[in-house]
């Protein structure tokens, strides 16, 4: 077994504006739900727009971590359309996080592990079978993420 350090490959940069931020309360904790206004991605291996208004649903925990589940769909330039859901974190302090809770998101470091389901298609089946990470910037007005997949062995 090769015991090296895997590489990231850069796959595209995602650049989101959100548009309408809500917060309620819940029986797990407080909760933000977060309308996607637009979006572009843009990279060397994926290039397109958001295609729809998904979004994003926040656990706000008490340790300052925002619990993070992210839902939309990428049309690609040539027209064809990608699933993306990603889980992930925005690391904040303990008292952003409370203030959070009330619909106020600072801007604050965000990580994901997208996932992605794609059309029946050749060239867009690598999708499918490896992994991602992200990291970027998170606040109330959007995100920007960079997202690599992980070389394979």
């Amino acid at each position: 077994m090769n015991e090296s350090t895997p590489g990231l490959v850069p796959i595209f940069r995602l650049e989101l504006t959100f548009s309408e931020t809500f917060a309620y309360a819940s029986t797990t904790g407080p909760r933000l739900g977060i309308v996607i206004g637009a979006g572009t991605a843009t990279g060397p291996r994926l290039t397109g727009t958001v295609a729809d208004d998904g979004g994003e649903l926040i656990v706000v925990r008490p340790d300052g971590t925002l619990d993070l589940d992210s839902r939309m769909m990428l049309r690609l330039d040539d027209g064809r359309f990608v699933y993306w859901r990603a889980k992930g974190s925005v690391l904040l302090s303990p008292d952003q996080a409370e203030a959070a809770g009330t619909g106020t998101l600072p801007e604050a470091p965000v990580v994901v592990s997208p996932y992605f389901d794609v059309p029946d298609d050749d060239d867009l089946r690598w999708l499918t079978r490896a992994a991602f990470v992200g990291r970027g910037t998170y606040s109330a007005k959007g995100a920007m993420i960079d997202i690599y997949m992980l070389e394979a062995l």
